[in-house]
């Protein structure tokens, strides 16, 4: 129990860290850089491969202390609380700040998240990893817990999200949300393959492309977009390419935004077809189209 690359018990201020590459297998407790820590944690990261049991992260297994503007790649796998980021974080009062990972995320059992396995809260963070499991399963977070006054704010998820066996508590943003509120948190049904999420609003990737989509969000000293170019990324970091416009799979000639004000304007079969990867947008017939040639 409690291994991580750097240090397996951290009590201290841990800032300016990184790992390039690793792995680091045990049984609970196990990060990229940390195993569990209880203070500080700014201006790190990490691309570690950590294999596990409970409390699983690529960056810190177990969280009780701050965490702020870090990062993490690699590949987090073991049974429950597996994140990309951060396998478990405990405790409301904790601040999870300015966050992202784009690690690919497996839990056996439970509660797998693209950036947090299990949390109390979150402001402005994302992630982009793909992320497995049965149940409670999100691209954020897979199990918000319940109690304290911890918020999910300003954040988004892009990664796919599989759902593996009989699953249960599965969603594009958070998988389970408990009594937690959810605000200005979004994600992508084409491209987290999750039509719905246990909080958080549904977003199309022509709409994420957008700085007003991003409601109250601090442009000024957190995050910051090139419009058409990229979604929302944080100042802190350079632009992740899984957000980059030139790399999303999507409809370029399908005009409007999705919205109820400004629907897609649907003129093909193909257009028509691909209605039912993303259920939550707005769409309108701008053509006669012939379907004689598809079959059931």
């Amino acid at each position: 129990n409690n291994i991580g690359s750097l240090v397996g018990h951290s009590e201290g201020i841990v800032e300016n860290v990184k790992v390039l590459s690793g792995t680091i297998s045990g049984t609970n407790n196990l990060g990229g850089i940390l195993g569990q820590q209880t203070n500080y944690t700014k201006n790190c990261y990490s691309n570690a491969v950590v294999q596990g049991v409970k409390h699983i992260g690529c960056l810190i297994g177990w969280a009780k202390g701050n965490v702020e503007s870090c990062y993490a790649f690699g590949n987090a796998s073991g049974v429950n609380a597996i994140g990309g980021l951060i396998g478990y974080q405990y405790g409301s009062s904790i601040k999870i700040h300015k966050n992202y990972a784009g690690a690919e995320v497996t839990a056996t059992q439970e509660d797998a998240g693209g950036l947090i396995g299990d949390a109390e809260g979150i402001t402005n963070c994302y992630s982009t990893g793909k992320v497995t499991g049965p149940l409670h399963i999100g691209g954020l977070v897979g199990d918000v817990s319940d109690g304290g006054a911890a918020q999910i704010i300003n954040c988004y998820a892009v990664g796919l999200v599989e759902a593996t066996g009989s699953a249960t508590d599965i969603g594009g943003l958070l998988g389970r949300k408990g009594d937690k509120t959810v605000t200005n948190s979004y994600w992508i049904p084409a491209m987290t393959n999750q039509s719905s999420s246990n909080g958080g609003e549904a977003k199309t990737i022509q709409s994420m492309l957008t700085k007003e989509t991003y409601e109250t969000w601090d442009f000024e000293t957190i995050w910051a977009i090139e419009e058409g170019i990229t979604f929302a990324y944080l100042k802190d970091f350079v632009i992740p390419d899984e957000i980059l416009e030139e790399n999303l799979e999507y409809d370029r000639t399908l005009e409007g935004k999705g919205t109820k004000e400004n629907p897609f304007i649907i003129k093909t079969a193909e257009q028509l077809n691909d209605i039912r990867k993303n259920l939550t947008s707005y769409y309108k017939l701008g053509e006669n189209i012939d379907l004689s040639g598809y079959t059931n």
